[in-house]
């Protein structure tokens, strides 16, 4: 018996194994690891994961975003810059919150929650520098 080449697609998806995967699901974390397989559900498993989760911005409360008096001249004479040079609102401004990671090892996310999936395609490039196939194939053939 001859063995049975895989469809395209298939052929593909193969390739990408054991391949760099980010993968995004509804609740806004994201997974980063090593693909290792995936189902006609789209159910993914990754390996060596990372789940990476957005950390809610502190709540601004109307009373800090006035700046109290003395305190911009203070500043300035402390920076040697002049207050009515400076722009409104600069105390205020906070530092954008960071992204919560850990590690998770392997990890099987259910094809329902994903977003998005983003797999390393790089040993698909050829002799051009440009990539020659999307970065981010659509799953849905394997629906059946």
């Amino acid at each position: 018996m001859e063995p049975v080449e895989d469809p395209p697609m298939v052929a593909k998806l193969r390739s990408l194994l054991n391949r760099g995967a980010r993968i995004e699901i509804t609740d806004g974390r994201v997974f980063m690891g090593q693909f290792m397989c995936i189902d006609h559900s789209k159910n993914i498993i990754l390996a060596g994961a990372f789940e990476s989760r957005p950390t809610q911005p502190l709540p601004v409360d109307q009373s800090t975003t006035q700046t109290a008096p003395g305190v911009a001249e203070a500043l300035a004479t402390l920076t040697g810059d002049d207050a009515s040079k400076r722009k409104p609102g600069i105390l205020k401004k906070a530092p954008l919150p960071e992204d919560e990671k850990r590690f998770v090892g392997q990890v099987m996310i259910p094809g329902h929650h994903i977003v998005k999936a983003e797999m390393d395609c790089s040993h698909l490039r050829g002799t051009d520098s440009r990539l020659q196939v999307p970065g981010i194939f659509d799953l849905n053939y394997l629906r059946g």
